[in-house]
């Protein structure tokens, strides 16, 4: 327990704008796109489940702690932060010129 209570006023203090840019700023910290792209929050698409973890209690409370907003509204903007994950970095970019570099038939 204290090491949770620990992670959540370390986490709660990045801040942001709006619920999706604490999340995003709180995520961003915790793991890099490269381990974001093996998670998904429900461990769909043969990806490890986020939703269970501690980790993700800890980024839940530390998101409500630093806005008024309920769990449902901080899981909802976790899921889009992972469902993203494979567009960062270069990814979107990289997908794109692999299908235009394809031959067309």
């Amino acid at each position: 327990m204290l090491c949770v209570s620990f992670q959540v006023s370390h986490l709660s203090v990045l801040g942001g704008r709006n619920r999706a840019d604490v999340c995003r700023r709180i995520l961003k910290h915790c793991m890099s796109n490269e381990v974001a792209n093996q998670y998904s929050w429900h461990g769909r698409k043969k990806k490890a489940v986020f939703g269970k973890l501690p980790l993700a209690d800890a980024v839940q409370k530390a998101v409500m702690r630093s806005l008024k907003c309920t769990a449902a509204e901080v899981e909802h903007e976790c899921r889009e932060w992972f469902r993203t994950a494979s567009d960062r970095d270069g990814g979107r970019k990289k997908r794109t010129a692999k299908i235009s570099d394809e031959p067309s038939q």
